[in-house]
């Protein structure tokens, strides 16, 4: 197993060493602590999907004596040019290890295998209102745009309408730690909306579709509420162009 290690002695606080190392199916239970308590979100560790998200190396953990301090959890989609980008998911610190710089050890890890994976960008969706994080982007060099979004997440199966209208929206599978579903993006219409739905309906694994709206969308905002999603938040979009 490849690692980078860092000597973290950073806001006062002592010194320690931090090995930052690819995840593995042994760390599943110790990322679900860390998540649990760090971020009050739940991974099941004895999930398939779960450790097949393990297995594509994309995640990573921090290890300071002996435990698992914080991890951090990736993977890879297409833009609407098919050039691939690398999608910074899930970051936990545990409570007792925050405020020692191990969350921007993480992220920098992340960056160097975007980097090795060939994407041309790396990007983090962030709430408005995570000031750590905000600051991790920051200081690890990620760009904020200028406007914020809104994350709406729709669980809804219900009957979808036909429609044989091209779709301009690109309908995204994808796999987390916490859940598998479709990201739609581009323009979205109710056609798009519709299709992602009969995607849901086909595919049982699939419990969710989301997407992120500028705020000063208020038509499309609307559109999505009238569909049964739901605001998540207000969020940044940060990226690194590669």
């Amino acid at each position: 197993m490849r690692v980078s290690q860092s000597l973290c002695d950073r806001e006062g606080k002592k010194s320690m060493k931090v090995r930052i190392a690819v995840a593995t199916t042994d760390h599943r239970h110790g990322i679900a602590s860390v998540a649990a308590k760090a971020l009050g979100v739940r991974v099941e560790p004895e999930s398939p999907r779960v450790q097949c998200i393990l297995d594509a190396g994309y995640t990573f953990v921090a290890l300071a004596e002996g435990r698992i301090a914080g991890f951090v959890s990736n993977f890879n989609t297409r833009d609407e040019k098919g050039h691939s980008r690398f999608e910074l998911d899930l970051l936990g610190v545990a409570p007792a290890w925050q405020g020692r710089g191990i969350g921007a050890d993480l992220v920098e890890r992340s960056m160097q295998a975007a980097r090795d994976s060939k994407a041309t960008t790396l990007r983090a969706l962030v709430r408005c209102d995570n000031m750590p994080m905000q600051r991790i982007c920051r200081r690890c060099g990620l760009q904020r745009f200028q406007s914020a979004c809104q994350l709406l997440v729709s669980r809804s199966k219900g009957s979808a309408r036909d429609c044989s209208r091209e779709i301009r929206a690109r309908i995204i599978a994808v796999d987390t730690l916490t859940y598998s579903g479709y990201w739609l993006e581009g323009e979205l219409s109710q056609c798009a909306i519709d299709a992602a739905r009969q995607l849901l309906q086909a595919q049982p694994g699939r419990a969710q579709m989301g997407t992120v709206v500028p705020l000063s969308d208020r038509a499309t905002i609307d559109l999505l509420r009238a569909n049964s999603f739901e605001v998540i938040g207000d969020f940044d979009w940060w990226t690194l162009n590669l």
